[in-house]
């Protein structure tokens, strides 16, 4: 069997034992020693993750964060995208070097993710992994919608119930996602 990453432009071959543990879209770790490759599929759901609420004034800097995130959440809606990689989820992304703040990084991956804007983010809660960058979360209860064309990276963006996006939602933290949901509509 042959498992293509385009992204990375990584091509891993393996037994057919192998392949049947290996699931589309399942997350693995590859490390290499030039010899050998060892493949492993630790679950994202064995990760000490606890999500925690954050004041809105409290000020980031981009040292201490790895990724931002918008949870836009209009009534019983909330703005999905699907990520070819990730499927159904909440635009953001990683802080990148040349962001000029974590707002400008979260403004950038809500627009390069689902072609929207937001006029009123509060920061809301954050995920501690134990690690010194943590992902933060921002909250907003509208956004203006530009048209929407699929990319390489995202095939669709829309309103969803958030107990269908919920529902659908399969990325190992279901439980994370749901709280964060939560704790997003006390602050609304």
């Amino acid at each position: 069997m042959v498992f293509e990453d385009p992204r990375i432009k990584m091509v891993i071959h393996c037994s057919e034992v192998e392949a049947n543990v290996l699931k589309d879209g399942m997350m693995i770790h590859v490390a290499s020693d030039g010899q050998s490759v060892n493949i492993s599929n630790e679950s994202m759901s064995k990760k000490k993750w606890n999500v925690v609420g954050v004041q809105p004034n409290e000020v980031l800097s981009k040292k201490q964060v790895s990724a931002v995130f918008v949870l836009v959440i209009k009534g019983s809606q909330i703005l999905t995208i699907v990520n070819r990689i990730r499927g159904i989820d909440i635009p953001g992304g990683h802080v990148d070097v040349e962001d000029e703040s974590v707002l400008s990084a979260l403004h950038r991956e809500l627009y390069e993710e689902a072609r929207a804007e937001i006029s009123n983010p509060q920061l809301f809660a954050k995920i501690d992994s134990g690690k010194e960058k943590q992902m933060f979360f921002y909250l907003d209860t509208d956004a203006s919608l530009d048209e929407f064309t699929a990319t390489k990276e995202v095939t669709e963006r829309g309103w969803k119930d958030i107990s269908s996006f919920l529902e659908e939602y399969d990325q190992g933290k279901k439980k994370i996602m749901r709280q964060l949901i939560e704790l997003a509509q006390k602050r609304i």
